[in-house]
């Protein structure tokens, strides 16, 4: 009887420095995760902030690549279509002159000629004797019967241009010229011409560039409109220029901002650095408060930016640290449970 009771009271004592050994062990073992979490929230917010200023510049220097293989595309298939038009051009006023009398020849080109045009009549003929007097031009018939040479000073891009098509037969070339119904003012244009040797002829035509960028421009925002990258997608591309208009956004509010005196959460004229840091560096980071997606809460936020010259873009892409809080509670949620899991496992260990 002695025994069993010196038996129970020892099982009881056993049972209870077990229990006061576990709890012990189990503080501690809290205690270390608590500290633990503290010391590397910091050291996971660094790295985090690190790993998605990579991600956002590789992201906005993917599309920057794009953009130049778009423009490349344009630019090839322009100067294709340039150099059939011409030829075929070429052949058809050749036809002509073997088929029809002197006298008719001039009359009967240009009757056919006008018509033809393209790209809402914004691409059209000319034809320059070698001594540089028109003959005939699409955009401008009041050119015809003056002499471009002697006009250098005013065409000078388009004179060097003539001078080196009579030289080598052909040329492709950008040069500045007008623009069908926008007066004396000059635009870029990306012209091909050739030099008829027999006739004594130069034959040309061109595209503006501006109608060339706007096919690329179209390209490319038809393909961000639904591109998405990084955690939960929340990544998303935005375009401003620097004449502070919204060219691209997810959101349509932003389309009816002032830009130029828009202020984030904390005062700062969010597109005007946008804008300094693209005149100036060309690329750069830059940190502020924007509205998250579908809300009106503003969060802290980074972004990369390129700037476009030739498009007038400032192309870019940021992170939001909402988006870190909620990985670190994701991260948390996870470490908590293996937590509780260990602490079970060792309980039942101890006792």
């Amino acid at each position: 009887m002695m025994k069993t009771r010196i038996s129970n009271i020892s099982l009881i004592t056993a049972l209870t420095i077990a229990s006061l050994f576990s709890a012990v062990i189990l503080w501690d073992m809290h205690s270390i995760f608590t500290q633990f979490s503290l010391k590397n929230k910091e050291g996971l917010r660094i790295f985090y902030i690190d790993q998605q200023k990579k991600l956002i510049k590789n992201e906005v220097e993917r599309l920057t690549k794009r953009i130049s293989v778009t423009k490349n595309a344009i630019i090839k298939a322009a100067e294709k279509n340039l150099k059939d038009q011409v030829h075929s051009a070429e052949d058809f006023i050749e036809n002509v002159y073997l088929t029809h009398e002197k006298d008719q020849y001039n009359t009967h080109i240009n009757n056919l000629i006008t018509s033809f045009n393209w790209a809402n009549k914004s691409v059209y003929y000319y034809i320059i004797s070698g001594d540089g007097t028109v003959r005939y031009h699409g955009a401008r018939p009041e050119l015809v019967g003056k002499n471009f040479y002697s006009l250098e000073k005013k065409f000078s891009d388009f004179v060097k241009f003539l001078k080196e098509v009579k030289t080598s037969g052909s040329a492709m070339k950008t040069y500045m010229f007008y623009k069908p119904g926008e007066g004396d003012k000059f635009y870029k244009k990306l012209g091909y011409a050739v030099y008829n040797r027999a006739f004594d002829i130069i034959i040309g035509t061109g595209y503006y560039m501006d109608s060339l960028n706007e096919q690329g421009k179209r390209e490319i925002l038809e393909f961000i409109a639904g591109d998405r990258f990084g955690y939960q997608d929340y990544g998303y591309f935005w375009i401003f220029s620097t004449d502070y208009r919204t060219i691209f956004h997810i959101d349509p509010n932003i389309y009816n901002i002032d830009l130029k005196t828009f202020r984030g959460a904390n005062n700062k004229l969010v597109i005007k650095e946008f804008v300094d840091i693209a005149t100036s560096k060309g690329s750069g980071f830059s940190t502020y408060y924007w509205e998250l997606p579908g809300q009106v809460t503003t969060a802290e936020k980074i972004s990369y930016l390129v700037y476009i010259p030739d498009w007038d873009w400032i192309l870019g892409s940021g992170f939001y640290f909402e988006n870190f809080y909620e990985l670190v509670e994701t991260v948390e949620g996870i470490s908590s449970s293996l937590l509780k899991h260990e602490i079970i496992k060792n309980s039942l260990i101890i006792i």
